[in-house]
């Protein structure tokens, strides 16, 4: 396995390749914790074409890449909420989620100057994750359209980069 990831924002034609990492490990650690209603509405919004949209909108993509394989990606709404932030199993705990985020926080702040939160509504088996990288619970879990959810946020201290 090639070690240097290589972090980047989103092309056209990564979407396929991007469904497939985020569908796969869905399926394996949060899939189990939802109503089936909570799976169907997390495999469409993870559609290649849904995220296609999204980027042309109000969302931005990056993707953290080991060779041509794409091993972890996260999605930022508005520039201050995170839809989407998955890491392939093999590349979990080493670093990829903070790394993914701690870019996308400069991108953040280039386009909301004093920027001073981040949100994400955590699937509960990735809360410890996100306290790790500085999230506090906001609210207690909830569930929407089948999917569970905890709230939480980021405060950004001036200059953070998350």
């Amino acid at each position: 396995m090639d070690d240097k990831i290589v972090y980047r924002q989103m092309k056209p034609g990564d979407e396929g390749r991007i469904y497939a990492l985020v569908s796969s490990v869905f399926s394996e650690f949060v899939a189990s914790e939802y109503l089936p209603e909570g799976i169907e509405e997390f495999i469409n919004y993870i559609q290649p074409e849904d995220i296609a949209s999204r980027a042309a909108e109000n969302h931005f993509v990056f993707v953290a890449e080991s060779g041509s394989e794409i091993v972890g990606v996260i999605e930022i709404r508005n520039s201050n909420h995170i839809s989407l932030l998955f890491a392939e199993k093999r590349f979990q705990r080493r670093g990829v989620g903070k790394e993914l985020l701690r870019k996308s926080v400069e991108v953040c702040r280039r386009e909301v100057p004093g920027l001073e939160r981040i949100t994400v509504h955590s699937s509960p088996n990735a809360v410890l994750a996100y306290e790790k990288m500085g999230f506090e619970p906001s609210g207690s879990e909830r569930t929407f359209h089948g999917i569970r959810f905890v709230p939480m946020t980021c405060r950004l201290e001036k200059g953070d980069s998350g």
